[in-house]
């Protein structure tokens, strides 16, 4: 918790060069709680994924509705902030769009209209050189955003009930503060907010539990699941990582039909968690070629998946690959 905190100031001190120079005095203070709220939610990631903290940026799915929750400022305001901290390139976002289902006003009849689910949002944490901006890598991001609109509004899981529930939980301790006798504290309804609101959908609903489980690994039906057990196995200790990203690697063979791979899948996986160590992002490229696959499987005939894979990683240019050599490799994907 120290070290995390001690990330974050040394961030806010190393971006205060920037927001003086390029926001206006007036707007300073908003910018300055945004990117805060920003920057603790990211080094708050990082320490539940456990990857390393020394990244130049880094890159997380959010809905930027909940901002005045971690910030205490207005919607208005927050979204103001965020274009300022965009324009000086301290932030980048790129929305996610999924159709969902309305009732229409005039009618009442059933629409369907793209809306906004939420965005990929990359926070600059560390200017290397001068003029750097944060940029959302479009070709390191998943092909699904990890947000079901639908199910969350069936479940109440969106922006503007988080932020309700802050203000109630906000006037009760208000409420029990003025009071002079000590009181049994009743509870507002659904009043269970916990954690930073900005990664509600940033980790898995149960993310106090590891994710590197047998089960979790031998139920995964998508490259996301076994991406999101990858992520926790970062955190395991050493001798049981191994086995677990083997257990990975031979439910990826299995979700390809290419069992006899599965020890190449499994040294595939295994140069893609040490690259994750390094501060090297690979577990997003990993995932969208993964998925690629899969969709060319579904529509023509592959002999080879590995190879496939191994070719849709190259065409990304994902440097951790090269690095690991698999270029030279490909012949023990057969």
């Amino acid at each position: 918790m120290v070290k995390r905190q001690a990330n974050v100031e040394r961030v806010m001190v190393a971006a205060e060069e920037t927001i003086v120079s390029a926001i206006r005095p007036r707007a300073r203070a908003r910018a300055r709680a945004v990117y805060r709220a920003a920057v603790e939610a990211t080094f708050e990631l990082i320490q539940q994924r456990g990857q390393l903290a020394h990244l130049t940026s880094y890159t997380f799915f959010t809905v930027l509705d909940v901002l005045p929750v971690p910030t205490k400022l207005g919607t208005a305001t927050c979204e103001r902030a965020v274009d300022d901290l965009r324009s000086c390139g301290l932030i980048s976002t790129r929305r996610v769009y999924q159709p969902a289902e309305f009732l229409d006003k005039t009618t009442g009849e059933v629409v369907t209209r793209s809306t906004c689910i939420g965005v990929w949002l990359t926070v600059l944490l560390k200017a290397v050189a001068p003029g750097l901006r944060a940029r959302v890598m479009q070709e390191e991001l998943p092909l699904e955003a990890p947000r079901d609109l639908a199910a969350d509004r069936r479940r109440g899981r969106t922006g503007y009930a988080l932020k309700v529930q802050h203000q109630e939980e906000q006037a009760l301790k208000a409420q029990e503060a003025s009071l002079s006798e000590v009181r049994e504290s009743v509870s507002p309804q659904g009043g269970n907010f916990r954690g930073n609101p900005l990664l509600q959908w940033s980790l898995p609903r149960n993310s106090s539990e590891s994710l590197a489980t047998s089960d979790s690994l031998t139920s995964a039906t998508e490259p996301a699941e076994v991406v999101w057990a990858l992520g926790a196995i970062l955190s395991e200790h050493p001798q049981r990582r191994r086995d677990l990203i083997e257990q990975a690697g031979q439910r990826l063979a299995l979700l390809f039909r290419d069992r006899h791979s599965a020890r190449a899948y499994y040294r595939l996986l295994w140069c893609a968690v040490e690259a994750e160590f390094r501060g090297i992002p690979a577990f997003f490229g990993l995932q969208n070629a993964m998925q690629r696959v899969l969709v060319a499987m579904r529509e023509v005939p592959v002999r080879s998946p590995g190879a496939l894979l191994l070719h849709e990683l190259g065409d990304q240019g994902c440097g951790w690959l090269a690095a690991s050599g698999w270029h030279d490799r490909r012949r023990y994907l057969a």
